[in-house]
């Protein structure tokens, strides 16, 4: 959708009232009844222009004639204090959801928001969640130090990255002929932008790693003197990342852990259509017009 100029020299911020809709009945007793019709209220803004310069009044006009009047909605930013938020709560990751609506909360009163207006920073449990996703790490760098007693074997190994909320695929295998007494030892991959750590997988066949432990980027990974654990394969899909819809819809590529918090910080817009599906504009001056305001509301 087309988003309403802000270049075209109105006083801001614009005036904004809430309204809602619903239903009161008073009954012959004296008691009342009432009911609403919506979840969230809808806003109504109204737009001063002190005067408009021939190419403003121009800009204004295209963009009301664009909409068809008020036929076709458009993003509008409402100004300072009503367009951002900082880690504003959006949602709890119950383990299965993945979509999540971007609300903004004024006290203790949350409603979704329009739009995301550029691309929000998102949280979860307080760790950057970035929306492009993590790239697999390269190929395991393999070693053997002295330990356990275990006999000589191969070892094949695969490793993912962790974000806060997911895990990449595997990385290509790599292998190595361990001697007996030793113990496999696997080196962190390099750090990689909202890696939070790394996961380790091995076996003794190729192409059957299972897990053996999440490290700390940086920190190497060596095979208990026990040998292998029994652990969970390789994961099948990139979890890591999100994606954003037009209308403010954050999707996770990997559900959200249980009790996960989800946060956002960015700027947002209201989804509005203009009020009349007529606009008047007086010329008071050469190059120079007016209009007495511009009345625009939203819309679920």
């Amino acid at each position: 959708m087309n988003v309403f100029p802000s270049t075209t020299g109105y006083v801001w911020p614009p005036s904004s009232s809430a309204v809602w809709n619903g239903q009161i009945q008073k009954t012959v007793t004296g008691r009342v009844v009432s009911a609403t019709y919506q979840q969230y209220p809808l806003y109504k803004f109204t737009v001063q222009y002190p005067y408009l310069t021939l190419a403003q009044f121009q800009t204004l006009q295209a963009f009301f004639n664009q909409q068809q009047g008020n036929v076709l909605p458009f993003w509008f930013d409402a100004g300072p204090g009503n367009d951002t938020v900082t880690a504003q709560a959006f949602g709890t990751g119950d383990g299965a959801t993945t979509a999540f609506t971007l609300l903004r909360s004024y006290g203790g009163f949350a409603e979704p928001v329009g739009a995301a207006n550029g691309t929000p920073t998102v949280y979860v449990n307080g760790v950057e969640e970035y929306p492009t996703p993590l790239t697999s790490p390269a190929t395991p760098s393999l070693s053997q130090v002295a330990g356990g007693t275990i006999a000589a074997r191969t070892n094949y190994v695969k490793t993912t990255y962790y974000s806060e909320n997911g895990q990449t695929l595997g990385s290509t295998e790599a292998s190595l002929a361990t001697s007996a007494n030793y113990l496999l030892k696997v080196a962190s991959p390099s750090a990689q932008t909202g890696a939070v750590g790394w996961g380790v997988y091995v076996s003794t066949s190729s192409g059957t790693e299972t897990y053996q432990a999440n490290q700390a980027i940086g920190t190497a990974w060596t095979e208990p003197s026990t040998g292998l654990v029994a652990g969970a394969a390789l994961p099948a899909a990139n979890t890591t990342g999100w994606s954003i819809g037009a209308t403010g819809i954050v999707t996770f590529n990997g559900a959200p852990a249980v009790s996960a918090a989800l946060t956002w910080t960015g700027s947002y817009y209201f989804q509005c259509r203009f009020s009349k599906g007529a606009a008047e504009f007086d010329q008071f001056m050469s190059q120079l017009f007016k209009t007495k305001s511009v009345s625009l509301e939203t819309y679920w």
